[in-house]
């Protein structure tokens, strides 16, 4: 496999930590913290449990020693239990014991960088939030101690909505200041999540080349990821954004086979029609509701069927 970079920074500008619960972690997973260690990055990967097929290159910690196990389930989205809610608790308690950067399992490493040792590190999203999949807020900022805080509260499991632990409560608490002094999205979020299946597919490459131009990291998504079907065992097909990338840092040997072009396709097509409104933001429904007058429009001006698939 790859080797770290030896260089002359410092250790601790260049270490970055996570949490992954189940027995082993997924190709597309391990690829992305590998992306880290071959950018010179330390990466510690914390869990309760055993981890199988876990490069050496990735150092496993006891996730206890951060936070106990007894939160594991205590956060509840629609009556089922959250890691991604309880990952929020963790990354937090993190930054206060070991003042440790977070990086999401399913954020990949583009270029060389390096995270400031002190100070609260933040990334945008979008223009007008931020996202927590690369994250450090400093350990001596009594804000830190309010989120612990308040993340406790929401670990009684009661029912709480998605993302009410992460990015929505870092700008309650920070307001103005965590868009002020956040990194604009380009830097770790090029690709929005409506975009989220470009990186996979050959006929977009171009496109996701001119977006992560100034990109430091890309974030998958994996949340959509996981919705639309993908097996994260394969690769991503050949010729792909997300492809190249993995081939040029020697990790496609990390998965099983590689993913055809036309199974991408029909997961991208089927996941955007499984989508409902409330997957929807109001500015796309409006767009959407837009082109179908448009095309009743139409229909009654020319007679022609409606088009069965507008585009997406």
């Amino acid at each position: 496999m790859i080797s770290k970079r030896n260089d002359q920074l410092s250790d601790r500008s260049l270490k970055v930590s996570t949490f992954w619960h189940g027995p082993s972690l997924p190709a597309v997973d391990t690829a992305c913290l590998m992306s880290f260690v071959a950018h010179g990055f330390d990466v510690t990967i914390y869990t309760y449990n055993p981890l199988r097929n876990i490069p050496s290159a990735i150092t496993v910690a006891d996730a206890a020693d951060i936070v106990d196990q007894k939160y594991l389930f205590a956060f509840k989205v629609l009556g089922k239990p959250s890691i991604a809610h309880f990952s929020d608790i963790f990354r937090m308690n993190l930054f206060r014991k070991k003042n440790e950067p977070w990086i999401d399992c399913d954020l990949f490493c583009l270029r060389d960088f390096m995270i400031p040792l002190t100070g609260n590190f933040l990334a945008k999203e979008t223009s007008s939030s931020v996202n927590g999949a690369i994250l450090r807020l400093d350990a001596q900022d009594p804000r830190l101690n309010t989120m612990i805080d308040e993340l406790e509260g929401y670990a009684s499991g009661a029912n709480i909505k998605w993302g009410a632990t992460g990015p929505a409560l870092i700008v309650r608490v920070f307001g103005a200041e965590a868009l002020r002094t956040a990194f604009e999205p380009e830097v770790f979020y090029p690709i929005h999540w409506n975009d989220w299946f470009k990186p996979f597919l050959p006929r977009h490459d171009e496109w996701c080349q001119a977006h992560c131009k100034a990109a430091n990291a890309l974030h998958l998504w994996n949340n959509i990821v996981e919705k639309s079907g993908y097996c994260k065992t394969l690769a991503p097909p050949a010729g792909s954004f997300l492809h190249r990338q993995l081939h040029d840092l020697n990790l496609i040997g990390l998965f099983s086979d590689i993913c055809p072009v036309s199974v991408m396709e029909h997961l991208v097509e089927n996941y955007a029609n499984s989508r409902t409104g409330g997957n929807f933001t109001l500015r796309e429904l409006a767009a959407i509701t837009t082109r179908r007058t448009g095309q009743v429009i139409q229909k009654k001006l020319s007679g022609s069927p409606l088009n069965p698939h507008p585009a997406r």
